[in-house]
């Protein structure tokens, strides 16, 4: 592994640590996408390719998935917040880092249910395909419950909740 890809790595592991506080890091391949749901929040954690960016800044890459990512439920749409980027803006070369890892956050009044991530499909056209792995929190630990694959041609991803899900909501009223 070269030297600027361990260190995309470490920053990419600190900052999620740092992003999702009880969360648990994984180790993430690039077009993949995780969607966490923790009560009225989703967290947004997405490794895309450098190459998709024209200018591979923060302030560009925030700005360019902030206009091209949304997250919904049912018809509340939400534009993700707080997007950070991991992009080292002191000069390394492109040949160093090839992906770059975004972070964000959805707010909702109530939980998301259901759950949609909306991708413009320009710039799906430019990531090529992505993963999309959505998780809920449960006794703190992310529990997964979907995966989805989004392309030019599907450019959303939709996650119900299965029956056997509800027990783990957080808000579930007990008779």
């Amino acid at each position: 592994m070269s030297a600027g890809r361990l260190v995309a790595r470490v920053i990419a592991s600190v900052t999620c640590v740092a992003f999702f506080g009880d969360a648990q890091a994984h180790v993430m391949n690039s077009g993949q996408v995780t969607l966490n749901v923790v009560g009225p929040r989703v967290y947004v954690a997405a490794t895309l390719p450098l190459d998709a960016f024209s200018t591979a800044t923060s302030e560009a890459i925030t700005a360019q998935v902030t206009r091209s990512l949304q997250v919904s439920a049912g018809r509340r749409a939400q534009p993700l917040q707080g997007v950070i980027a991991t992009v080292d803006d002191a000069g390394h070369s492109a040949r160093e880092v090839h992906a770059v890892l975004v972070l964000g956050v959805a707010i909702f009044d109530t939980e998301p249910i259901p759950l949609k991530l909306i991708i413009e499909p320009e710039f799906l056209a430019r990531t090529g395909k992505l993963i999309v792995i959505a998780s809920r929190n449960v006794d703190g630990h992310p529990r997964e419950f979907g995966r989805r694959t989004l392309t030019t041609t599907r450019n959303e991803a939709s996650f119900a909740l299965r029956a056997s899900d509800s027990d783990f909501l957080p808000n579930r009223r007990t008779r």
